[in-house]
């Protein structure tokens, strides 16, 4: 089963369809937004592509640190 099903022609997600749609929400808008100032931040591709990658580093490396 996929994380997303389909109702009425638009996507709904578990999260929404359990009840926990208010958490889902804040984390998709807070990407939303997030994402949208990296792109202002960075217009040229190849370095919005660059900084999501340092972001994805730097967040492994804390994950790492913090089970090891």
């Amino acid at each position: 089963m996929t994380s997303d099903m389909c109702r009425n022609g638009t996507m709904v997600s578990l999260s929404d369809m359990c009840g926990h749609g208010s958490y889902g929400l804040s984390i998709n808008l807070t990407e939303v937004i997030w994402k949208k100032m990296v792109k202002e931040a960075h217009p040229n591709k190849k370095e919005y592509q660059v900084d999501l990658l340092l972001y994805l580093f730097i967040i492994c490396v804390c994950i790492y640190i913090n089970f090891c």
